[in-house]
């Protein structure tokens, strides 16, 4: 089945603030997304 998927991403335009940041933040997932970024490119990490 075909569909459409519509991504926007919100940073600084609805909100100000970098919502990818923001929801790691938010979670309390901060260091393990540290710990990860290093092995791992940002957008598999998102």
């Amino acid at each position: 089945m075909a569909g459409t998927v519509v991504v926007f991403d919100f940073d600084k335009t609805i909100i100000d603030v970098d919502s990818d940041n923001w929801v790691v933040d938010g979670l309390g997932f901060t260091a393990r997304f540290d710990e990860l970024l290093h092995t791992m490119p940002w957008n598999s990490m998102m």
